[in-house]
């Protein structure tokens, strides 16, 4: 039996009108609508979807327990001297609690909390591995805001479907972003990389892909002390600033890795010392899926806007080659043309918005990467690939309409 979910949108005109805007998002007639279930506000005592494409999910959410997590919840990137991330661990809270599996929720909560915490300062650390002297510890404890705005939607959406004593430590993890990792710019609130990024050299440093107004709303409803509401806002600001400006490249047509901002006027510039900070790579890539979340969970005119205006080099690329290339220019020259999986997952939630064809057959080259490993479950691509079997699955959500807003 198919799970059919109603999205309900309340008080929204745009230009579009609402019925296309619906379209467009993937919840009007189609190909990809008529084989997933729909993003929803429904109460979040869901039934599990019976469709063989989120099956693909779980099969590959056990395949990732297995070879990802330790028993005692540190997430091990393989590929780089086995270390651990603040990231990893809040795409696997952020995993689990989409995934109703609150035993390794737990887990990865508890071991970041014992290992990733800075107790002067209730900081995230963002990398703990082995250290010159042999020891595993804390390797950096500055914070990246991406890793730190996702563990606190993550403990939001299990205060709402398992228990509220998730909750204090969200409001504490929010206040502590406030406090240290969003800057004033032109007189409004801007969110920047990490706790280094306000006073950094040359002007507040953001990365583009770490914006996520969506979870900005959500904050907004439970932590009512900070102006989050208003990070929306300079969110769209900053996408937007970042993109059009011509950085070191001399035009604008995809969100950079990094940028910085003129704290008087708002005005982008390329980041001072970040290597490739200028294209659109490994980091920027994700910009697409944020945006695409916003649009899909709000309906929200600015979201479908940006990946409206930013969307002719990607497809381009995908109608003429047949595939992406893993890296380009902030002016969309290709820099890497290598094909690399790990970047549909964030180009698909913008093709579900701007091109659906393209968007199906992207979706298949996806399901195409998965390898069933029987009992150790499902892997995409290279199988000690972290990042990858991340991105994968996180696109292949966005597409499926698995990615609720628990909030709700």
């Amino acid at each position: 039996m198919r799970l059919r979910l109603v999205y309900l949108a309340v008080g929204i005109v745009i230009a579009l009108g609402a019925s296309a805007l619906v379209y467009q998002l993937g919840f009007g007639p189609g190909r990809l609508p008529a084989t997933l279930p729909q993003a929803s506000t429904a109460p979040i005592a869901v039934p599990p979807v019976e469709s063989p494409r989120p099956a693909l999910l779980t099969a590959a959410w056990i395949g990732y327990k297995h070879r990802f997590i330790q028993p005692d919840g540190r997430v091990i990137d393989f590929q780089r001297d086995q270390v651990t991330t603040s990231e990893g661990q809040s795409y696997a809270m952020l995993r689990a609690v989409w995934m109703d599996d609150r035993p390794t929720f737990d887990l990865t909560w508890r071991w970041t909390q014992d290992n990733l915490g800075d107790p002067t300062r209730s900081r995230i650390g963002w990398l703990w591995g082995k250290a010159p002297d042999g020891s595993w510890r804390l390797l950096d404890a500055n914070s990246a805001s991406d890793a730190d705005e996702d563990i606190a939607l993550a403990l939001l959406f299990a205060a709402h479907r398992w228990s509220s004593t998730y909750r204090p430590a969200a409001i504490a993890l929010l206040d502590r972003i406030w406090s240290e990792e969003v800057a004033t710019v032109a007189g409004q609130p801007y969110l920047t990389a990490g706790n280094w990024g306000p006073g950094a050299a040359g002007g507040p440093v953001l990365n583009p892909s770490y914006l996520a107004p969506y979870e900005y709303r959500i904050f907004a409803r439970e932590d009512r002390v900070h102006r989050w509401g208003e990070l929306v806002d300079t969110s769209y600001k900053a996408l937007h600033a970042c993109t059009d400006a011509p950085l070191d490249s001399g035009a604008g047509r995809l969100p950079p890795n990094w940028c910085a901002l003129d704290v008087a006027t708002g005005a982008a510039h390329s980041a001072p010392g970040m290597s490739q900070g200028s294209d659109y790579g490994y980091d920027a890539f994700r910009v697409m899926w944020r945006v695409a979340l916003d649009a899909r969970w709000n309906l929200e005119p600015r979201a479908v806007r940006y990946l409206s205006s930013y969307k002719t080099v990607l497809l381009d690329s995908w109608h003429q080659q047949g595939k992406l290339a893993s890296e380009y220019g902030h002016d969309g020259a290709v820099r890497n043309s290598n094909e690399d999986p790990t970047v549909y997952g964030g180009a698909i939630a913008s093709f579900l918005v701007v091109d659906r064809n393209a968007a199906d057959q992207m979706m298949s080259r996806m399901e195409a990467t998965a390898t069933s490993g029987g009992q150790d479950g499902t892997y995409f691509g290279t199988s000690t690939n972290y990042y990858e079997q991340n991105w994968i699955w996180f696109g292949l959500a966005f597409a499926y309409g698995a990615l609720p807003n628990l909030d709700r």
